[in-house]
C-alpha cells in the first residue's frame, strides 16, 4: 500500500476519543497583586528614593572616564591646506591602487569552459568590472589632483619668460 491509496476519512472515524480523556490539564496561578500606591505629589517619571549612597554605575564612570576633561586646551587646529594634501595623497594611493586591480583583472586569462560562448562572457564580464575599475581610479585621481593644486593660486596668468 502506498501514501496515494490511503484514506484519511476511514482511519479519522475509527478512532473515536474519549471527551473525559482529551482535556487538557491545566494549574490555575495565584492572582497578580497590584503595585504599591505611590506617594502623592510624585510625578511618575521620579526616580525612587534611594535608600543609602549609591555608586554611579559602570557604563556612566567608564564613559566619563573617557570623555576629555574640559579644562584641557583643545588639540591643535589642523591648517586646511595640510588636511587637503593628506586627503588628496589618500585618494592618490587608493586611484593606484584600483589602477594596479583593474589591470590584474582585466589581463587575466580566459579559464577552459565547456563552450567558446562561456569563455567569451567571462571575459567581457571581466573587462567590464576593469573599465569600471579604471573608471573609478580616474576619478579618485582627478579628486586628488584638484585637492592638491587648490592652495595654489590659478587666478594669475603664468609669465613669459
Amino acid at each position: 500500500m502506498n501514501e496515494a491509496q490511503i484514506d484519511l476519512n476511514a482511519q479519522d472515524s475509527s478512532q473515536q476519543v474519549d471527551p473525559e480523556e482529551d482535556k487538557l490539564l491545566t494549574r490555575r496561578l495565584p492572582a497578580v497583586t497590584p503595585p504599591p500606591p505611590r506617594a502623592i505629589g510624585v510625578p511618575a517619571s521620579a526616580p525612587p528614593p534611594a535608600l543609602g549612597p549609591t555608586r554611579p554605575s559602570w557604563w556612566r564612570s567608564f564613559l566619563a572616564g573617557g570623555a576629555p576633561s574640559p579644562h584641557m586646551a583643545p588639540a591643535a587646529p589642523t591648517d586646511e591646506r595640510i588636511l587637503k594634501r593628506r586627503i588628496g595623497a589618500t585618494c592618490a594611493g587608493m586611484a593606484i591602487g584600483f589602477v594596479i586591480l583593474a589591470l590584474a583583472l582585466g589581463l587575466r586569462g580566459a579559464e577552459a569552459a565547456f563552450s567558446p560562448t562561456i569563455s567569451a562572457a567571462l571575459v567581457l564580464g571581466r573587462s567590464l568590472v576593469a573599465v569600471g575599475f579604471l573608471g573609478f581610479g580616474y576619478g579618485l585621481l582627478s579628486m586628488a589632483v584638484r585637492l592638491f593644486t587648490s592652495g595654489t593660486d590659478r587666478s594669475s596668468p603664468p609669465s613669459d619668460r
